[in-house]
């Protein structure tokens, strides 16, 4: 699995990830690398969890909630903090204009959590993690995802 934890930035394959949108030119790349992988997780019919949980995190930390992503490691809030702080001047107007599908980028974001956490079927970590004893653990952890997705997507 590649993974020491079952928080955001505890996997391999999500800390190569972020790396991407650390690495943008410009706040119109660091938007468009978002978007273009939005709508690649949302026509996915198997569900890849790490991108979603990095998106889910940046956007939430773009709109300035802190309370729901409080428990990231200093470390990565002290790497991806001053790229939000760059690009943050922009995302009212991306969040506002940007549809995937006919969805908002909230309830896109909302959508592909729901499917990371419906079931092994369609979620390789929901898989992964159901065979080991920190399955619900790992599941109440993105649980709270969706629950901040729903409330924004009202």
């Amino acid at each position: 699995m590649g993974a020491w934890g079952h928080e955001i930035f505890d996997s391999d394959s999500s800390c190569d990830y972020i790396s991407r949108f650390l690495e943008a030119k410009s706040p119109e790349q660091f938007y468009s690398f978002i978007t273009e992988d939005l709508e690649e997780l949302f026509s996915l019919s198997y569900i890849e969890g790490n991108g979603i949980s990095v998106i889910g995190y940046l956007v939430g930390r773009l709109s300035g909630d802190e309370l729901v992503f409080a428990n990231v490691k200093d470390y990565w809030k002290e790497k991806i903090d001053p790229v939000i702080g760059d690009h943050k001047p922009m995302y009212q107007e991306w969040v506002t204009k940007t549809k995937i599908e006919g969805h908002s980028i909230d309830e896109t974001i909302l959508l592909v959590f729901s499917k990371l956490l419906l079931n092994g079927d369609v979620s390789e970590e929901y898989e992964l993690w159901a065979e080991t004893e920190y399955f619900q653990a790992w599941f109440n952890y993105y649980s709270r995802f969706v629950t901040y997705y729903e409330s924004k997507s009202k």
